[in-house]
């Protein structure tokens, strides 16, 4: 006979009134009833159930939880309401809710069954390559897979590679535990010290050639990713062999390969292994039916010779400006300038940072937008806004270890279409100086739980940077970091320009096809994917002291923003002998700039020097001389000065005068002051004062209104 909630409570002494169907009694849990009086009591215990609440110290439970309290078992017990906890049958821990290690690795092996067993040994994986390689099978992703363990160089695990179980059509054919690895050049471990290597199409091909005494290695991803960075391997090798599958990307990867391995190493032998169709598709099917590796080599081989760099010319800044032409008119320095910076790029450490200024629908960001059309795609990021913290929020790489997110930006040419954050330009500064390879940025975010967090985000290595900005206002810390650029805007200019944007949307894909299908474009945009994959370490530059005298002279007085032109200058320096690399002295990754390098950098750099003393941009300093020293003269030539010594300052009035007619159109009164007059105040080129109601504008230097004078031979 069961016993009632009401019957257990009372056999532990306790006293209650009842209250509908729930037991009111004092608290056992807490002394909260300790100065209660009469009736009064807090502790409510449901008749029908055991579950239980004080309605003073808020202990809740059940009827187990009382029985624990007087130290009874219920389950020895027969009280009514009270029902045992049902036995759940627990199954094993799935396989895929492990860490990765070695123990899942041994897990997955002695899982091996004998059908999947059979199943590689049918394509060629002996059962000492199974137990070599530690082949297994598991449940990963709620299927099963073949698993084949990853390892780095030193024999750690770092993930699995799943092949997918061949009775199982569903699932792609690979996929990869844990999610998001990192593609690994697999079969490093495996190796020793050799002279050749034969890189294959998959980890079976790379098993199977293994076991015929041939070193190979493979992609853990698709054949057509080879990182740059594993070239660097191979430079203890005499020969390399490349044999993927005989399929059109398969053909089309190798030769991709072949041209990638000798823009870094001319030196080496590289032979592409052709399979032929009717001896099978890959490794696997040749081996399975011919089994004699070596007369792949023997009846198949094509030994690559290298690059063809007889199709190339050596190019000097006349041949970038007249390719560039197809789609820029005009602009020969800017454009040039803007093609030499996005190449540095590919530079170890002689990246320059471009900064666009003009006014809007100048075609500031038309031409590094255009120029970047020569380059690898992934080379390049196009962005429109950036807020102050993205770079430091960007995906990378995450290390657990070190908790903190590693961002590479090495090779990459990033482009500020719009006006760039000045914060942004703030945070960016040890960047663009190139103060250190790897820089630690704190951010703090914001925790709806746990208020604010510090993150720890490392920027690798050095961009180049190219900013288009309208704001002639510039911090002298964000304007001595760039080289500074302004398009033209002259009339001939913006006839051309029309004339081409009538033609260009009147039939774009007319006029795209003739830009693209230009031979010297095609052959340029080959040329800059073989320096980019050619991995040039460092560009010596032997004659330093024609460089000293070269940018020293029409310097009597040297500023601290010189320190940073230098390096500019040595920049197009090492970008010239960068773009003529096949012409070039060369010694494993390392190239020499030659005369010709340092004469074409510095034919160049005279016409942009001026503008970089100032610490303005091209524009601005054509508005100072065109428009306020115009005026500047004209004005006292009315009034009948003779000596410049005499020259009286110029009302604002004035000054907006000449803008007009020389520009054609009006300047608003808050543009002037707000941004040009500020920037060429803040350039010493003019003072300004007030006169009564009226501000008053002089230049600050004599010397330019000799210089203007003589110029345009105007006698006072």
């Amino acid at each position: 006979m069961h016993t009632t909630i009401s019957e257990y409570i009372s056999s532990k002494g306790l006293t209650f009134r009842q209250n509908g169907k729930e037991l009111v009694t004092h608290c056992i849990f807490n002394d909260c009833d300790k100065d209660s009086t009469g009736n009064e009591a807090h502790l409510y215990i449901s008749a029908e159930n055991g579950l239980f609440h004080c309605k003073k110290c808020d202990a809740k439970g059940n009827i187990v939880t009382i029985a624990k309290h007087f130290g009874d078992d219920l389950s020895k017990l027969d009280v009514e309401g009270y029902e045992p906890p049902k036995k759940i049958a627990r199954s094993k821990k799935p396989v895929d809710s492990q860490k990765f290690s070695e123990e899942l690795i041994l897990i997955c092996h002695k899982a091996l069954p004998d059908n999947i067993r059979q199943y590689l040994k049918g394509r060629g994986i002996s059962d000492k390559m199974i137990e070599e390689r530690k082949l297994g099978y598991g449940n990963f992703y709620w299927s099963n897979w073949i698993t084949i363990p990853i390892r780095d160089e030193s024999g750690l695990p770092l993930f699995f590679k799943l092949r997918r179980d061949p009775t199982d059509e569903k699932w792609p054919k690979y996929i990869v535990y844990p999610r998001k690895m990192e593609a690994m050049l697999y079969g490093m471990d495996n190796l020793n010290p050799w002279e050749e290597l034969t890189v294959c199409e998959g980890e079976f091909d790379q098993m199977i050639l293994s076991d015929h005494g041939i070193p190979a290695v493979t992609s853990t991803a698709w054949a057509g990713t080879f990182k740059q960075e594993w070239l660097e391997k191979f430079e203890s090798l005499r020969r390399i062999n490349i044999i993927f599958d005989n399929d059109p990307p398969g053909i089309t990867w190798a030769a991709h390969l072949q041209e990638k391995i000798h823009a870094r190493y001319p030196e080496k032998e590289v032979i592409i292994v052709h399979i032929p169709e009717w001896k099978g598709k890959d490794i696997t099917e040749y081996a399975m039916a011919w089994w004699i590796m070596e007369d792949l080599w023997l009846g198949y081989s094509e030994k690559a010779e290298g690059i063809d760099f007889s199709r190339f010319a050596p190019m000097n800044a006349s041949d970038i400006a007249r390719v560039l032409s197809l789609s820029i008119e005009h602009d020969d320095i800017t454009k040039t300038i803007v093609f030499l910076g996005m190449l540095s790029a590919f530079t170890n450490d002689s990246q320059f940072n471009i900064l666009l200024n003009a006014p809007s629908s100048s075609g500031k960001s038309y031409i590094p937008l255009e120029v970047s059309k020569l380059f690898p795609e992934e080379s390049v990021s196009k962005l429109q806004y950036v807020s102050q913290n993205a770079f430091f929020h960007e995906e990378g790489k995450y290390d657990k270890e070190e908790n903190c997110r590693h961002i590479y930006l090495d090779r990459k040419i990033l482009i500020f279409i719009d006006q760039p954050r000045l914060d942004l330009l703030a945070r960016l500064r040890p960047m663009l100086s190139h103060d250190e390879r790897v820089l630690v940025n704190k951010i703090t975010d914001k925790n709806g739980q746990w208020g604010n967090m510090t993150k720890t985000a490392k920027i690798h290595w050095f961009p180049v940077a190219i900013f288009c900005t309208a704001t002639s206002v510039l911090d002298e810390q964000e304007a001595t970091r760039f080289l500074l650029l302004s398009p033209e805007i002259s009339q001939k200019k913006l006839v051309s320009s029309i004339k081409a944007k009538i033609s260009k949307d009147s039939d774009k894909k007319r006029v795209d096809w003739v830009i693209d299908a230009n031979v010297e474009r095609i052959l340029l945009k080959e040329r800059i994917e073989i320096i980019r994959n050619a991995h040039i370490s460092d560009i010596c530059i032997e004659n330093t002291k024609e460089i000293e005298r070269m940018f020293l002279e029409w310097k009597p007085h040297l500023q601290p923003r010189h320190q940073r032109d230098i390096g500019r200058f040595i920049g197009l320096i090492k970008a010239f002998a960068l773009l003529n690399m096949p012409f070039r002295k060369r010694e494993g990754d390392v190239i020499y700039a030659d005369e010709s390098d340092i004469t074409e950098a510095y034919a160049i750099w005279k016409q942009v020097d001026a503008v970089q003393e100032r610490n303005i941009s091209p524009y601005l300093l054509d508005l100072y001389r065109w428009v306020v020293l115009s005026a500047y003269v004209e004005s006292n030539i009315k009034r009948g000065k003779k000596k410049p010594s005499e020259f009286l300052g110029i009302s604002r009035k004035e000054v907006y005068s000449m803008y007009y007619r020389i520009h054609g159109k009006t300047i608003s009164d808050a543009k002037w002051r707000q941004d040009l007059e500020s920037a060429l105040i803040e350039s010493g080129l003019i003072s300004t004062e007030r006169d009564g109601k009226t501000i008053i504008i002089s230049p600050m230097n004599h010397e330019d209104v000799e210089i203007f004078l003589q110029k345009w031979e105007i006698s006072v």
